[in-house]
């Protein structure tokens, strides 16, 4: 694994900086680990192992239409004539049947070719001459039929054409997809050694939340939609996760924060909320109180709370515990929490900014990278990201075809910015960053991250 980096001095810090922390916190703390699953159930997953191919594909010489086979020389000869011989299904063994250069035997689509045989005419270019012909075109054995010319090999599947037995089939890394099943299971491959999901703790809550999704809630509640909302994001990203509930006692996180590190062993931690500089923020005041606690269990070795300079999702943490479990093996193992601001627009900002790259990193998916699109904006209308900060505002996107067959990529962005506006943000696709000191204009370019 890699050094742990170096927590921040200063109290703010860039968008850039601090994602590059996260990252490399997570990448010197969470070990990679493997397992072993069926073949079926390793969709979006990432190989941990090297695959060569155990035979080539195809492992037999087949047809690539519904046709005639031929032999080399009568595809070629001057005599278009030839006999009906028998038919080769698919399936079908035709190595004993007769090689003669007039005959030629009515073979379907990835049926084996006869042995000596080395070319294909497709049944539609063929003329009965004899004999009746079936619903698809077949003269009946013993016939005659006319032929075209054909060059040795046309329609034929060669043996080991798309691979060949011992070939690198894939890499340790490279993403499951279902093509790649196939393939797979056209080796005979049954199971696979893929990367394990991160194992990662969601924490949510506070005593203004209510998780009674029955009724309405009670004045001064809240629904928690946090939760569910860290939990479809890091769950879409390849994470395992346990959703933990809490209220604004300090004393309870610690605790929660103690037993699921030494039970569950997560790969890290998110919370949501409580980091700010109130009477209650219970994150912050539970994570600072575990670097004076005497429990040898569970320690925060180190904290950063402070700000990111960007809009929204200014205020930030994260953490480091260090646990030691004398019921598992008595080693001592670090657990990265990162603190996300509570607003929803907020929380879902950073996690999509912050996190989703640094959990692409462990899992080895390829997160979505910033693009360019143009601004559609009112005219005369202008935007500003606040004085020193990068602004996220939600978009919508817009494809839009032009006549010269280039593609535009528009962004219109939500008048409003507010964080707490969710809704909104169902409705957008995209956050268009707006760096700071920048004035944009519709027409301008801008980048833009997916949601």
């Amino acid at each position: 694994m890699n050094p742990l980096p170096t927590f921040p001095r200063q109290s703010t810090v860039s968008p850039a900086d601090y994602r590059h922390l996260i990252e490399a916190t997570l990448a010197a703390t969470v070990q990679c680990r493997s397992e072993k699953l069926p073949l079926i159930e390793t969709s979006g997953r990432v190989l941990a192992q090297d695959l060569r191919a155990l035979r080539s594909v195809p492992h037999f010489d087949n047809s690539q239409m519904d046709g005639y086979a031929l032999t080399a020389l009568g595809a070629a000869r001057d005599d278009r004539t030839f006999i009906v011989g028998a038919d080769v299904p698919a399936g079908s063994d035709a190595r004993d049947l007769p090689i003669r250069d007039d005959i030629a035997y009515p073979i379907m689509t990835g049926a084996p070719l006869p042995a000596g045989y080395d070319a294909v005419v497709p049944v539609e270019r063929s003329r009965v001459l004899t004999g009746e012909q079936d619903a698809a075109g077949f003269a009946q054995r013993g016939g005659q039929i006319d032929l075209p010319r054909a060059a040795f090999g046309d329609f034929v599947r060669r043996v080991g054409e798309d691979i060949e037995a011992g070939e690198l089939l894939a890499t340790a890394g490279s993403p499951i997809t279902s093509a790649l099943i196939g393939a797979l299971a056209s080796q005979g491959i049954g199971s696979l050694k893929v990367r394990s999901s991160p194992r990662v703790v969601l924490i949510t809550g506070g005593d203004e939340i209510t998780l009674d999704t029955e009724a309405a809630p009670e004045s001064g509640k809240i629904l928690d939609a946090n939760g569910p909302m860290l939990c479809a994001l890091a769950g879409a990203d390849g994470a395992e996760t346990q959703r933990v509930a809490i209220g604004d006692s300090v004393e309870q996180l610690v605790g929660v924060l103690t037993r699921l590190v030494l039970s569950w062993r997560p790969d890290f931690m998110i919370t949501s909320g409580g980091i700010s500089h109130g009477k209650y923020e219970v994150v912050r005041l539970a994570l600072t109180a575990m670097m004076e606690t005497k429990d040898a269990r569970v320690q925060a070795e180190r904290t950063w709370f402070g700000h990111v300079a960007q809009q929204p999702g200014g205020p930030q943490g994260v953490s480091l515990l260090r646990a030691t479990s004398q019921e598992q093996d008595g080693g001592a193992h670090l657990v990265p929490v990162i603190s996300l601001p509570g607003n929803p627009v907020s929380t879902l900002v950073s996690y999509v900014e912050l996190v989703r790259p640094a959990l692409a990193q462990l899992t080895g998916r390829v997160a979505p990278q910033p693009r360019h699109g143009v601004l559609a904006l009112a005219e005369g209308e202008a935007l500003q990201a606040p004085e020193g900060k990068t602004q996220y505002r939600r978009a919508r996107l817009e494809r839009v075809f032009e006549s010269d067959g280039t593609v535009r990529t528009l962004l219109t962005p939500d008048p409003l910015t507010g964080s707490h506006l969710l809704h909104r943000a169902a409705t957008a696709q995209v956050l268009v960053q707006l760096d700071p000191g920048v004035t944009y204009r519709s027409g301008d370019v801008a980048l833009y991250l997916p949601l």
